[in-house]
């Protein structure tokens, strides 16, 4: 009650306030008349009792104010008194408003359009229930101490699944593709293939029909699917009669048994189908052939720890049970929320602490901005302190002017944060999970708001207590033309300004060499010319392999006939297209036990893929037309798997079996040649070894076709559709040319670059800016100075030369702190670099260099200004 009775009166103090004043009034003569007469009946007269009275009540209208001071509304009064007179403060110095509050909003706005690409990467819950219960399981192996994930075997999948105590539910799956045929050219459909538990695990459930059943693990009884809501939307218009309809994926029938909701997209960028992994009886005994990726769901109370105890326990027992299989594998669990950003998140917050620099750059300027401004305001703080304002009054009139620039920068900030996340997304690479669901949310919202508050303390503060630390006297003897200690904290924040903007540019300086460097290394190809067009046929339509094979041959026959086409081959999977395929190698001659069998990848080509790519023989011979199903199987090897396995020279002729580990069928063949080196999964990752087999010996569906030609732009087409007249229900992609591939395989790098690039140029902006404030302002306030030198006989060149070195001893303080404290930011860039020290000097020389031009331009503007002074009018300059 007396909460309720507190606030109503303060309320009523603000809303009714004659009301509430009429009441103190009443209150207050009550209160002198009982003492009145209190002292009257203590014997003294009327007149004396009330004079007596009135001296210890002391002035009437102190206590009225000593009583309204003690209610909360008091307080609000106060500060909406203060927001006012900011407001009229910063609505009298336009320019300086206009400038502080810009110069603020590009350092927020670039903080909140990083933090929109944090919260979005790295902060936001997946979108499943109880997401951080889901975690990933991954086979491991250990090479040089260096411990990799990689995918799992069945065998060793169901193992898991049915042995441990800490997961309640476990499922495995792959990703692929299919053509949904049947219905007039084929369509594209992705599609994730998954053990029966999938749904369960991830707790979702269908919106239409049901879930797949244990059963449907078995090949054969798989031919059922689950469609996401966007292809039953687009293909059956949402019809509920869709459920028990047969659709043909890749020209087989296939059930549709359920329809997932529309919020559900697994994995995050999302699927067209979900379908049966479909084993078939030979599963068990594929230990070695690891294809799939493994998600559970922790148990209650297990942490991931206690998980990986108990997987590690049972991958022990397995490793004892099959040495050869097995011997050399582990298993980890982790996160699957972590394990989606993996290497991603060390760029990213690097990258987030370099924007906050920009931030504390930005802040630096408006504070030194705001110690100029309470330079020219000593006069009128020195009457508030005069007429009674305290300290901490000034203070707080201070700090809220401070805050208003802050809350219209933060409302400025989130118009640029749009506009920068709209490049973010658009040059964005596409292998950063969720990159394009970043936005302008509630928790972007609240950082702003959080940032723009902290920036008003960080830049507020140290003016707001230097401009109330002097008394009334000292403020009424202060000179704006000579106050040293506010030109002394000024030249501080400058000097830290140019060494954080040297720091950053530093490190923007030695991302833009390394990737420099990666753009000239060769990827082992030459990209120019090159046009490429993925292209899967579904296998019903084709008995056997000799089948596909004439398929592929006269595809390729019609290709060579456009205009411009010099060349037509085939290949999977093509270099840098993300795919991948990898077989353990056993050579004839050496016994070697099967868990130590090394690996190589494996790629399947045509004969004139070599000659279209511009990859080139180094010894033997390249694939003919006469190595074809039948002949006998040959295989050409990469330079570096034939350093790494033949280092003596031996490698042509040797004999190859594959797929030792894998549990297939062991495909041989005769080294016949050696080519050289392809970086299949981007110039900055290390060259694996590699197999190449003739693709008319593979008997493969699907291969992406590699033609060389003029007039690429116009060719794409019509490639097209010849490709997909020959058999309208193949699944051809659009055409993509080879170097687009190249430049996409350096994404994230460039995403990086580009993103510190832009925060050290913004920094530099600012350090520009805060140097030509500070020499401008040192510029005004020496006025009579320049005067008298220039009567004395300095010439103009003189004084540009003074305030140019004024300058210019700022910035060379700052570059010299800025090159140590790039140290910093450089090692925290190392794993972003390749082929570049840390401490690369001509990268740090130039980024001096720049820095030194920019603060020279922003000295001389003030300088030329200084130098041009009338001496006459300098004289009478107050």
């Amino acid at each position: 009650m007396r909460l309720i009775s507190i606030i109503g009166g303060g309320l009523r103090a603000l809303f009714r306030k004659q009301q509430a004043e009429r009441d103190l009034d009443e209150e207050l003569r009550a209160y002198a008349e009982s003492a009145v007469a209190q002292k009257m009946q203590a014997g003294m007269s009327r007149e004396e009792a009330l004079r007596k009275a009135r001296l210890e009540m002391g002035s009437m209208e102190a206590l009225k104010q000593d009583v309204r001071d003690v209610g909360w509304e008091a307080a609000l009064e106060s500060f909406v008194q203060d927001v006012r007179y900011g407001m009229r403060m910063l609505r009298k110095n336009p320019a300086f408003t206009g400038i502080a509050v810009l110069a603020l909003a590009l350092g927020i706005g670039a903080n909140s359009a990083m933090f929109s690409v944090i919260e979005a990467v790295l902060l936001r819950p997946l979108p499943f229930n109880h997401a951080d219960e889901l975690v990933r399981v991954a086979s491991t192996w250990e090479r040089g101490g260096i411990t990799t994930p990689y995918s799992s075997s069945a065998p060793d999948f169901f193992d898991w699944r049915d042995q441990n105590r800490s997961f309640s539910s476990m499922f495995a799956y792959r990703t692929g593709e299919y053509a949904l045929t049947g219905r007039g050219e084929a369509k594209r459909v992705l599609a994730v293939m998954a053990t029966a538990e999938i749904f369960h695990t991830l707790q979702v459930h269908p919106v239409l029909g049901r879930e797949f059943l244990t059963e449907e693990n078995r090949q054969g009884a798989n031919h059922v699917v689950v469609l996401s809501y966007g292809l039953w939307q687009a293909d059956f218009g949402g019809a509920t009669d869709a459920i028990g309809r047969t659709i043909e994926l890749d020209s087989e029938p296939y059930t549709i048994v359920g329809v997932m909701p529309a919020e559900f997209h697994f994995p995050l960028t999302g699927s067209d189908a979900y379908v049966p992994i479909g084993f078939d009886d030979k599963v068990m005994t594929q230990r070695g052939a690891h294809y799939l990726h493994v998600l559970g769901r922790l148990k209650s109370g297990i942490s991931v720890a206690q998980s990986n105890d108990d997987l590690a326990g049972i991958m022990a027992e397995l490793r004892r049970l099959y040495p050869d299989k097995d011997g050399k594998w582990g298993v980890r669990a982790d996160r699957w929320s972590s394990a989606l950003v993996g290497e991603i998140r060390p760029a990213l917050l690097v990258l987030l602490g370099a924007v906050g620099l920009v931030a504390v750059i930005a802040c630096a300027n408006i504070s030194n901005l705001l110690l100029a401004r309470a330079t020219v305001r000593h006069r009128e703080l020195a009457m508030r302190r005069a007429l009674g304002a305290g300290r901490s009054r000034l203070v707080r009139q201070m700090l809220t002017e401070g805050l208003l620039l802050a809350l219209l920068a933060g409302a400025a900030s989130l118009l640029l944060a749009h506009w920068a996340l709209e490049s973010i997304v658009s040059f964005g690479p596409k292998d950063i999970p969720r990159l394009r669901s970043v936005g302008l949310n509630g928790a972007v919202l609240g950082f702003t708001l959080s940032l723009a508050v902290a920036s008003a303390l960080l830049f507020g503060l140290l003016p707001a207590l230097r401009s109330s630390a002097l008394d009334c006297s000292g403020l009424l003897k202060a000179s704006a033309s000579s106050s040293r200690e506010a030109g002394r904290a000024r030249s501080a924040l400058l000097i830290g300004e140019v060494a954080l903007s040297m720091m950053l540019l530093a490190g923007a300086g030695l991302l833009v060499r390394s990737f420099m460097g990666l753009r000239s290394l060769s990827p082992g190809f030459d990209p120019h010319g090159v046009l490429t067009m993925d292209v899967s046929v579904p296998e019903a339509h084709y008995k056997n392999s000799l089948a596909l094979q004439s398929y592929w041959e006269e595809a390729m026959a019609q290709l060579r006939g456009l205009p411009g086409v010099t060349s037509v081959a085939l290949v999977t999977p093509l270099p840098l297209s993300g795919d991948d395929f990898s077989s353990s190698f056993s050579i004839e001659g050496r016994n070697v036990p099967e868990k130590d069998q090394p690996s190589a990848e494996l790629r399947a080509a045509t004969p004139d893929y070599f000659r279209s790519m511009a990859i080139p023989l180094r010894q033997g011979r390249t694939f003919t037309d006469a190595d074809r199903l039948g002949a006998a199987r040959v295989l050409l090897i990469s330079e570096t798997a034939a350093r790494m396995f033949f280092p003596s020279g031996e490698a042509i002729g040797q004999r190859i079996k594959f797929g030792a580990r894998g549990g297939y069928e062991k495909n041989e063949g005769e080294i016949v040649g050696i080519v050289g080196d392809v970086h299949h999964f981007g110039v900055d990752a290390p060259i694996p070894p590699t197999f190449y087999v003739p693709l008319a010996q593979s008997g493969v569906s699907g291969a992406t076709v590699v033609i060389r030609a003029q007039g690429l732009l116009v060719l794409g087409q019509p490639a097209r559709k010849l490709v997909q007249r020959m058999d309208r229900d193949a699944l051809v992609g659009e055409p993509v040319p080879l170097e687009a591939l190249v430049s996409g395989s350096l994404g994230q790098r460039r995403f990086y670059m580009m993103l510190l690039g832009a925060f050290a140029a913004l920094a530099l902006v600012l350090a520009a800016i805060g140097l030509y404030g500070v020499i401008s302002y040192s510029v005004a306030q020496r006025t009579q100075e320049i005067g008298v030198r220039v009567a004395l006989g300095a010439t103009r060149k003189q004084v540009l030369s003074m305030i140019m070195w004024q300058g210019l001893r700022f910035a060379a303080l700052g570059l010299a702190m800025g090159q140590l404290m790039a140290m910093i930011l450089t090692r925290a860039l190392k794993g972003l670099l390749v082929g570049v020290s840390t401490t690369d000097p001509p990268t740090l020389a130039v980024t001096a260099a720049v820095l030194l031009i920019v603060a020279a331009l922003a000295c001389y503007v003030p300088a030329r200004r200084a130098a041009r002074v009338d001496p006459m009018v300098a004289l009478r300059f107050e």
